[in-house]
C-alpha cells in the first residue's frame, strides 16, 4: 500500500485555485482575548454522546507508567504558549507509542475546541486495528471536526482546511514532509466528500453513517468498509474548488 501521493495536474490546479480565491485567503483567524480553559474543552465530550457515539478507553503513558483512561479524562496541560498538551497515547497490544503528545493550539475562538474533537477521534481510530490504508489516517478526525464546527456554528472551517490543503500540496515536493502531507491531502478530500454526503442525506441515512463510525470505533469493521458502502474514494473526491467550498 502506497504511503505517499504525487502532485498531479488536479492538485497543482487546485492549489492555484485556492491561492487565487480571495474569499478563502482573506478570511483570517479571530484571535481571542482570553485563553481557552480545560473546563471548556471537557464540554466537547457531550458532542459524541449527542450523536450517539461511545468513545472507548485509551492507553496513556504518564512518567513511563501505562494507564487506561476514558479519553475525556486524559490530562490537558494548558501551557504559557497557548497550547494544550494531552498525554502520550500508546498501543497496548503492539507496545508502541501512537502519539508522543498531542497539541491543541489556541489560535482563535474556535480552533482549540475543534482540534480537541479531532484528537479525541484519533484515540479511537488507528491503522493497527481499524484501517487498511494509512493514507486515510486523518479522514474520520477531519469529518468529525466538520460536524462539530456545524454544531458550534463556525462556518469558516472548510476555508481553514482549504488554506492548509494548499500548503500541504506544496509540501509534497519536500521528501521530509511528503508522507505526512500525503495523508492529510488524501484524507481531507475524502472527508469533505463524506461530509457532503452526510449533509445532503435524510436523518435516517445520517444515523446509519454514525452507526458505521461506531463500528469502526469498536474495531468491528475497517474504515474502508464505510467508504466502500458510500462509494467514497480518493479519485471521486477530487472535485473542483467550488464543490469543495460548498460541501454542505
Amino acid at each position: 500500500m502506497e504511503k505517499v501521493i504525487e502532485v498531479d495536474g488536479y492538485l497543482h490546479n487546485l492549489q492555484l485555485d485556492i491561492m487565487h480565491d480571495d474569499s478563502i485567503i482573506n478570511k483570517g483567524f479571530e484571535y481571542e482575548e482570553s485563553r481557552i480553559n480545560e473546563v471548556i474543552l471537557r464540554q466537547q465530550i457531550y458532542f459524541f454522546e449527542e450523536l450517539g457515539l461511545k468513545l472507548h478507553r485509551a492507553y496513556t503513558l504518564r512518567s513511563d507508567v501505562e494507564m487506561e483512561l476514558s479519553p475525556q479524562y486524559i490530562d490537558i496541560n494548558l501551557s504559557d504558549d497557548n497550547r494544550s498538551i494531552l498525554d502520550t497515547i500508546v498501543d497496548k497490544q503492539f507496545n508502541k507509542v501512537l502519539y508522543p503528545y498531542i497539541n491543541v493550539r489556541n489560535r482563535n475562538n474556535y480552533a482549540p475546541r475543534i482540534n480537541y474533537i479531532h484528537e479525541l477521534v484519533h484515540t479511537q481510530v488507528d491503522s493497527s486495528y481499524n484501517m487498511n490504508n494509512i493514507l486515510n489516517k486523518e479522514l474520520l478526525p477531519i469529518f468529525m471536526e466538520l460536524l462539530y464546527s456545524d454544531r458550534i456554528k463556525y462556518d469558516n472551517r472548510i476555508n481553514d482546511r482549504l488554506v492548509e490543503l494548499s500548503a500541504a500540496i506544496g509540501y509534497l515536493y519536500d521528501p521530509e514532509h511528503k508522507e505526512e502531507n500525503s495523508r492529510y491531502i488524501y484524507s481531507l478530500l475524502q472527508a469533505l466528500n463524506l461530509y457532503r454526503l452526510y449533509n445532503r442525506s435524510n436523518e435516517e441515512y445520517k444515523k446509519e453513517i454514525i452507526r458505521y463510525i461506531q463500528l469502526i470505533f469498536n474495531r468491528d469493521i475497517y474504515l474502508e468498509e464505510l467508504l466502500d458502502r458510500y462509494n467514497i474514494n480518493y479519485e471521486n473526491s477530487k472535485v473542483n474548488l467550488r464543490e469543495l467550498k460548498q460541501s454542505k
